[in-house]
Formats: structure tokens, C-alpha cells, sequence
């Protein structure tokens, strides 16, 4: 499993630390196989992230938004593909797919900011939440439950934002 995002802003990293607890006892239930306590845990430490960043997006000061976002969109990724692994592990293929095309709407979602330093985060993580897309839908994609979902989610970023180099 994934380990938590550093962190520079000394209050992001306090606002985060439920988020660390939340994904390290998740990440000990997951490596004890008990799947539905690591599910609880890192979908607790998901909505956490999901909070954080939609008020980081509130701040102000542009600087200061850029870096609460640059370290909690990994905290948001890390949890939505843990908790996506966690899924697949329960056999719930669908919750997997949903968690993974809703953490990459939110980086894609980043991505359409008007700030550039904003836009620049969102495409550097939804590169990486494509991949793991592209990755599920390797393994499971003809699967009907997922297919639609991972269907609209690629071609979303494909058509809609193509990837910077």
C-alpha cells in the first residue's frame, strides 16, 4: 500500500494527520487481510481528502492554495487507489471502479482550474490516476459492471484534456 505525501505547510500537515492515521491503520488491516476495516479506513481517510482540497481551493493567496493542493491531491490519490484495491480484494469490482473514476473527475476537475500552478497539479495527478484507470481496465474492463464506467472516465481524459509533456 501507499505511504502518506510529505508535507511543507505545517498546518496542511496537521489538517492531513487524520488522513496519515486514517491510511496506517488501513494499511494494517489491509496486510492483515481484513478488507472490510481497511475499506472503512481508507474511505474515511478519501472523504477526509475530499474535504481538504475542496477548501484548499478556497484560499486566497495563490501560493499558498498551489502548496496545500500540491500535497493533498496525493493524499486524495493514495487513499481512492488504496481504497480501489481494497475493492477488488472484497470482489466488488464496481466500487473499485467508482472509486478510481472519481478520484481522476477530481484531479481532471483540477486540471480545468483557471490558476496554471492549479491546472499543473490536476495534470500531473490525473496522468497517474489515468494510468491506474487504464490499468484496471487491462484486468476488468469487459466486465459490464465497470465497462461504462471506465468507458466515459478514459475517454474523458483522452478527448477533454490531453496530457501535458
Amino acid at each position: 500500500m501507499s505511504q502518506s505525501p510529505l508535507t511543507d505547510l505545517p498546518w496542511v500537515q496537521s489538517a492531513l494527520t487524520p488522513w496519515q492515521v486514517d491510511i496506517q491503520a488501513g494499511n494494517h488491516a489491509f496486510n492483515a487481510k481484513q478488507w472490510h476495516l481497511a475499506r472503512d479506513k481508507y474511505t474515511v481517510a478519501y472523504q477526509l481528502s475530499y474535504r481538504l482540497m475542496a477548501q484548499f481551493l478556497t484560499l486566497k493567496d495563490e501560493g499558498v492554495r498551489c502548496q496545500a493542493l500540491a500535497q493533498c491531491s496525493p493524499a486524495m490519490v493514495v487513499a481512492a487507489h488504496n481504497l480501489a484495491d481494497t475493492y477488488i480484494r472484497l470482489g466488488n469490482l464496481s466500487g473499485a471502479a467508482h472509486t478510481l473514476t472519481q478520484v481522476h473527475a477530481n484531479m481532471l476537475a483540477l486540471r480545468q482550474h483557471s490558476d496554471p500552478s492549479v491546472m499543473h497539479i490536476g495534470a500531473i495527478h490525473s496522468d497517474k490516476t489515468y494510468a491506474q484507470l487504464m490499468h484496471f481496465a487491462k484486468f476488468y474492463g469487459p466486465n459490464p459492471e465497470t465497462h461504462k464506467q471506465l468507458q466515459h472516465a478514459l475517454n474523458q481524459h483522452s478527448v477533454t484534456h490531453p496530457t501535458f509533456h
